[in-house]
């Protein structure tokens, strides 16, 4: 299975929250947030984001600053309920350049759906989605577990309209949601912007958060659908990915294959090498290069991963057995000398 800048993004802890990311998603919040009544710097207060970038396509930004801007924005509008659905409405496929295109030119809203999954590193969304049956509807559902608690309301938001109007883009005709479900309670004041822009009124407080249609227009010809322009679409995707994923360099990539198969059992020096196509003393060289080594990258992704198992209410002796430690009084010796506590005090229930 190839490594993808997904998988190097999302599976290599916090830092993945600093890989450079185009400005475009910035420029429409602020453009519609000066629409609303609110000002440029008030918009970018704290971001280190320069006003003149926003004319400039080329920059380049970071998640975390994104973020900062999506809380001036929660705070700016906090009395305006549906902000993230009323600017996420705005989001179109004809922004996302060659995925959207893809998405355009794929035979049906199934097929570009999917090509949204397969190509979520070029996607602004910052949150991976499954999507499934459920008796004659579909379901298209977030998975918001890595966006900061004070962004999480605002993105998930944002992405389901953003998630609605592009699928009607791809489709080519206004797809009708059935149900919308927040996990996020229900805000305080009027809330017709939800049912105006997302057609019918949300469910706060869902156990997921998630938007359905009816089955039956996933399998619609979209009118768009091109299949020799799609497979061109499709092939700049890749190429795309594939120099995202150079970018993120070596450590990036070991981070990425190291949280994938730590848990399995993988992950040794001589498979990660394998599967980049170097020899091991080539990885080293690199890594060092780069200001690391692989002991280290090990030591980082366990530690993350241990974290992420304990807070789920995984016991501390299967936490052990599954990064690989060869008894509990190991790993919890490794895990006090990351934390400064015990498994058991960062996370009583496992215990």
């Amino acid at each position: 299975m190839d490594i993808t800048y997904f998988d190097v993004v999302r599976n290599s802890g916090v830092p993945h929250f600093e890989t450079p990311m185009g400005i475009g998603s910035v420029e429409l919040m602020a453009r519609r947030a000066v629409q609303l009544g609110a000002g440029v710097p008030q918009v970018l207060q704290a971001s280190k984001i320069a006003p003149r970038s926003l004319t400039d396509m080329a920059a380049a930004i970071t998640p975390n600053q994104e973020f900062v801007v999506i809380r001036n924005l929660v705070r700016t509008f906090r009395s305006k309920p549906g902000i993230g659905v009323d600017i996420g409405s705005r989001y179109h496929a004809a922004m996302h350049g060659s995925l959207g295109a893809a998405m355009l030119t794929s035979p049906n809203l199934a097929h570009s759906l999917q090509v949204i999954a397969d190509n979520l590193h070029l996607v602004w969304g910052f949150m991976p989605f499954d999507v499934v049956e459920r008796g004659d509807s579909t379901v298209f559902r977030m998975s918001a577990d890595d966006v900061p608690d004070d962004a999480r309301a605002f993105m998930v938001e944002r992405n389901a309209a953003a998630a609605r109007s592009m699928m009607s883009d791809a489709a080519g005709f206004d797809v009708p949601l059935t149900a919308v479900r927040f996990r996020h309670r229900v805000p305080a004041g009027d809330l017709s912007t939800y049912v105006d822009i997302l057609g019918v009124e949300p469910i706060f407080g869902a156990v997921e958060d998630s938007i359905a249609f009816a089955t039956r227009y996933a399998g619609m010809p979209a009118r768009q659908a091109n299949s020799a322009a799609h497979q061109g679409f499709v092939v700049l995707c890749r190429d795309l990915a594939k120099r995202q994923v150079t970018r993120a360099g070596v450590a990036g990539q070991v981070r990425a294959l190291l949280s994938r198969d730590l848990q399995t059992g993988g992950g040794s020096a001589a498979a990660v090498a394998a599967h980049l196509g170097v020899s091991e003393r080539t990885l080293a060289r690199r890594l060092d290069e780069e200001g690391t080594s692989f002991r280290a990258l090990v030591d980082e992704v366990r530690q993350h991963v241990a974290k992420h198992l304990l807070t789920g209410g995984m016991a501390t002796t299967q936490v052990a057995r599954k990064l690989g430690y060869a008894d509990s009084p190991a790993f919890i010796r490794a895990f006090k000398r990351w934390t400064g506590v015990t498994p058991q005090s960062f996370a009583p229930a496992a215990a």
